[in-house]
């Protein structure tokens, strides 16, 4: 089944490009620790948020592997155990703990879990026991969702918006240094530059710390594709968000990439700073 999944990507995307980008290109991002200041409290958060989420799966497991009845009646099932854990392995390579790697872990314990729960279904304290724990996960996420700020506060594009809006065309390209795509999809303008995040140029990724150091994890040959489609199609504003520190990027300023910068100077004039961000125009 995964070589056919594969292989049928290739029938939509060029096979070089898919075979880069999703496998060939990826060694930093899966084979480097980072520190272990970030990682181990990402572990700890994101694993615990998982279980606590899905404390009733959690419970219906547990019954599962320590009831003799209920091992006897449903069997050991070590196909289902095995996709577990290899849903396990693949959430923890590269050590990342982002919480979306989590999903792959939930197919086999759910099938593990639900003749478990069907065969408690006339059980009034069990049946009562995991529904509240389903209630109270459904609540918190409820409130994770939809109050702002109680997880995390993200960056408010407005303004941005507003300017792009007002100094551009529907058809005519923006180019952002930084990671903000919430712009471009606010905005509805064209990507410039062939990426959404420069986050590949510059080596940054979830759960590092933003340092020069990560410029050693550049994408292999991400540089030449962003240079080569600017010159190509160049953008008509370049909005660089190093300037105003927006997801780290302060410690990335646009000259991380001489041959950018040299291009930006040639090209563009600074034209306002929305946000702190400092916005240029293309040259008549």
């Amino acid at each position: 089944c995964a070589v056919l999944v594969t292989a049928s990507a290739v029938l939509f995307f060029p096979a070089s490009g898919f075979w880069h980008w999703t496998f060939s290109s990826n060694e930093g991002f899966v084979a480097s620790f980072g520190s272990a200041s970030m990682v181990i409290p990402s572990f700890l958060g994101q694993t615990g948020m998982f279980l606590g989420f899905h404390l009733a799966l959690v419970v219906l497991l547990l019954v599962r592997l320590l009831n003799k009845e209920m091992r006897s009646r449903f069997g050991l099932e070590p196909d289902l155990w095995l996709w577990t854990l290899t849903g396990v392995v693949a959430a923890f390579t590269g050590f990342r703990f982002f919480g979306h790697y989590f999903l792959q872990v939930l197919p086999g314990p759910v099938l593990l879990a639900a003749p478990v729960a069907a065969s408690l279904a006339a059980a009034v304290m069990w049946r009562r026991l995991v529904a509240g724990l389903i209630a109270l996960a459904s609540i918190v996420a409820f409130v994770f969702a939809w109050i702002p700020r109680t997880l995390r506060a993200l960056p408010d594009p407005t303004a941005l918006v507003s300017y792009v809006d007002r100094h551009t065309t529907s058809d005519q390209s923006i180019f952002i240094w930084g990671n903000f795509p919430e712009v471009y999809w606010r905005a509805d303008r064209p990507t410039g530059g062939d990426f959404v995040s420069t986050d590949f140029i510059v080596g940054l990724s979830g759960n590092r710390k933003a340092s020069p150091a990560t410029l050693a994890d550049t994408t292999p040959g991400a540089i030449p594709i962003l240079l080569k489609s600017l010159a190509q199609r160049p953008p008509t504003l370049i909005l660089d968000t190093s300037t105003g520190g927006i997801r780290q990027y302060g410690n990335y300023p646009m000259s991380v990439v001489p041959q950018l910068r040299t291009w930006v100077s040639a090209h563009y004039r600074h034209v306002a700073t929305v946000e702190g961000v400092w916005i240029y125009r293309l040259n008549a």
